[in-house]
């Protein structure tokens, strides 16, 4: 059987264990944020992954194989998510955010950027990047991808981010739903 298929028949079979349905699954934030369902908020992760072809999906916390655009299985939760994205070998992690989460991460860069301009008016001290400039100033998305990179050189150059300034380290999170490691496919570890 294909791994993918066995990852998410074993996901779907952790949902069904813990009583949770699909609509279950979304913060009170996102439901605000008109986000219903499990679905709806996978779709825009997918959305904001870009166009580039998926490499392979890597178990939780393993490094990938090469360069490309890899998918985690992990837990959706911001924290234990980032924290799989670092133990793989993420040294800097653009974090996206539509409610405006003020955390960082503790040795590795987290660059916030919200698609609302509301948002980081309101809370520019925590945030990095306004991608919502697409809509308030009529920025090519061109030009917006341009100043993202940018943004992105500066802080893998050593500029300091927000979460940085103020010293947020929240991101950091042991797994509550892998106790165990699994074995990385290929990484040789027990």
């Amino acid at each position: 059987m294909d791994k993918n298929v066995r990852r998410l028949r074993r996901a779907a079979s952790s949902v069904a264990r813990n009583g949770a349905g699909a609509d279950m699954l979304v913060s009170p934030g996102n439901v605000a944020g008109v986000v219903s369902n499990v679905v709806e908020k996978a779709l825009g992760g997918l959305k904001k992954a870009g166009n580039a072809p998926f490499q392979d999906v890597l178990d939780y916390g393993c490094p990938p194989r090469g360069p490309g655009l890899y998918l985690m299985d992990g837990p959706g939760h911001d924290g234990e998510a980032v924290t799989g994205q670092v133990a793989s070998g993420a040294n800097l992690v653009p974090f996206t955010t539509g409610r405006g989460t003020p955390a960082g991460f503790p040795g590795v860069p987290v660059l916030k950027i919200t698609g609302n301009p509301m948002l980081f008016k309101s809370m520019a001290a925590n945030l990095d990047f306004d991608a919502g400039r697409l809509f308030s100033e009529g920025l090519p998305l061109k030009v917006l991808g341009r100043d993202l990179f940018e943004a992105l050189l500066r802080t893998a150059s050593g500029e300091p981010t927000k979460a940085e300034l103020l010293g947020h380290e929240e991101l950091f999170c042991i797994s509550r739903f892998m106790a165990t490691h699994r074995c990385c496919e290929g990484c040789g570890e027990a």
